[in-house]
C-alpha cells in the first residue's frame, strides 16, 4: 500500500512539474490533477503489464527504450478519460512519461532496496 501511495505521489509531482514546464499541458484544477494522477496509476496497474508483454520484441530491440512509448501511451489513454486535463498531444506525453520513470527510479529504488 505504501508503494502505491508513493507511485501516486510521484505521478502527481511529475504531472505538476511538466504542466509548469510545457505550456500546452493544461490542468484546470487541483482536483483534475488528483484525478489524472489516480487514473494514470490505475491504467498503469491494469494495462501496462499487458502492453509490455505485447511490445516485448520491440523492447528487446530497443534495449528497453520502447517502454517509454508504452508509458506515454498510458498517459494518453488516461488523458482521454479525465475531463479538465489536456496533455496536448502524444509528444507531450513522452517527456511526462520519462519524468515519471526517472522519479520512480530515484525514489522507489532508494526507499525499497
Amino acid at each position: 500500500m505504501k508503494r502505491l501511495f508513493t507511485q501516486f505521489f510521484i505521478i502527481l509531482l511529475a504531472l505538476f512539474i511538466m504542466s509548469l514546464l510545457i505550456d500546452s499541458i493544461k490542468i484546470e484544477t487541483g482536483l483534475g490533477l488528483l484525478v489524472m494522477s489516480l487514473t494514470i496509476l490505475l491504467v498503469s496497474l491494469i494495462l501496462k503489464p499487458i502492453l509490455l508483454i505485447i511490445s516485448l520484441p520491440l523492447n528487446l530491440l530497443t534495449v528497453g527504450l520502447f517502454s517509454l512509448v508504452v508509458n506515454a501511451l498510458l498517459i494518453s489513454i488516461a488523458d482521454s478519460l479525465v475531463p479538465g486535463v489536456d496533455m496536448g498531444s502524444f509528444i507531450n506525453a513522452l517527456p511526462t512519461g520519462f519524468m515519471i520513470a526517472i522519479l520512480n527510479h530515484l525514489v522507489l529504488k532508494r526507499s525499497y532496496s
